[in-house]
């Protein structure tokens, strides 16, 4: 479970963490996902801050992803994540089907 009040400094303390889950952390931004730079394993669901710059800001190590209803996560967000093997794109509308397509070619697990 989340602490709801987690921000960008807060995570600045993280930088070993290998799996987080923020989901919900409504005041994570994308400069805080740079913080995190062995992370594994992240969930961002509800994090309505988050856009492509802050999967920019992930390390290559992300090999499992939520982003569940992350509105503001488009196509191009994605190439970001090249280590990815799972994804979670559940309610994330501006992510196109082509580009669901694209990553299951690829061999990644894709839901939603």
């Amino acid at each position: 479970m989340c602490v709801k009040k987690i921000t960008d400094a807060g995570l600045k303390h993280l930088k070993n963490v290998k799996i987080i889950n923020l989901n919900g952390c409504t005041k994570i931004t994308d400069a805080g996902l740079a913080y995190l730079k062995h992370v594994k394993d992240i969930s961002l669901g509800q994090c309505k801050n988050i856009t492509d710059a802050g999967l920019a800001n992930l390390p290559k190590t992300i090999t499992t992803i939520n982003l569940y209803i992350c509105k503001q996560i488009n196509d191009a967000g994605l190439d970001h994540l090249t280590n990815v093997k799972e994804i979670n794109l559940r309610c994330c509308y501006n992510i196109t089907d082509a580009k669901k397509q694209e990553l299951r070619d690829k061999g990644i697990e894709v839901y939603g």
